[in-house]
């Protein structure tokens, strides 16, 4: 039998030992939860916040007010050209053959591009091609996305460095695009689409931009060998760019 002196030392034991004794320590997570991602940009509102409408004199080279030529050369992609493209009669064009870039570096990101213009016959020959694109490298041929069209038909590409250019969508005009007839161009770039505008059409396209875009917009006149000399010259009668962050302000009408 237990004495009273022993089960009252054993009650004292065993409450000095619940005082002594403390709360584990509240379970700390190693989780570290991932950065907020950023939501991208809203889409664009209607409009332009850069318009050349090249009603100005005659050049004899280059366009003027802050427009850089370049021949896009991978070897020498800033070297200027003041020769193959001009303003003539208030209309941006170039020469034959000299595929030469129009570049214009803007503020901001350029998120949408544009161009007005017509197919006007000078002799018997073929078709210039108008290309407008994005890029994100000086060089002009890689790290961007470009639409390109011509009276038959449009195309739509893009070109990462390190892969080769991929098509990622196309049309046809049917019927094709008329002589003299003025119209309308523009490419609209969202993060992970592009919506292409052409007449009879709007059309977006799923496609990475990621690393493509920049504050670089180009517009050229392209000759193919096989279309020289040229008789269908693209006479372009304005341009026009959308920049993230930017103001917008309503395109001008198109032009009579």
């Amino acid at each position: 039998m237990v004495g009273p002196k022993r089960l009252f030392a054993a009650a004292l034991l065993f409450t000095a030992v619940s005082a002594c004794a403390h709360e584990p320590p509240p379970y700390e997570s190693r989780y570290t939860p991932p950065a907020p991602v950023a939501p991208p940009p809203p889409p664009l509102a209607p409009g332009a916040s850069f318009v050349d409408d090249f009603e100005r004199p005659n050049t004899d080279g280059g366009l003027g007010v802050r427009w850089e030529m370049r021949r896009g050369e991978p070897a020498n992609p800033a070297l200027p050209v003041e020769t193959g493209a001009f303003i003539r009669d208030g209309h941006f064009v170039s020469s034959d053959d000299t595929n030469v870039y129009a570049v214009q570096t803007l503020r901001g990101t350029v998120r949408r591009i544009g161009a007005e213009g017509r197919w006007t016959k000078v002799r018997n020959g073929g078709y210039e091609t108008l290309v407008m694109g994005i890029a994100a490298d000086d060089s002009l041929g890689r790290n961007l996305v470009q639409l390109t069209v011509s009276p038959a038909s449009w195309r739509l590409s893009k070109h990462r460095d390190g892969d080769t250019p991929a098509q990622v969508a196309k049309g046809t005009f049917n019927p094709p695009l008329a002589l003299n007839g003025t119209y309308r161009f523009e490419m609209d770039v969202a993060d992970g689409s592009v919506t292409v505008r052409v007449p009879g059409v709007e059309k977006e396209v799923r496609v990475g931009t990621l690393g493509l875009l920049s504050e670089n917009a180009f517009w050229q006149h392209v000759s193919t060998p096989k279309e020289l000399p040229i008789g269908e010259k693209f006479c372009i009668d304005m341009v026009w760019a959308a920049e993230q962050g930017q103001p917008l302000t309503a395109i001008p009408a198109p032009a009579e």
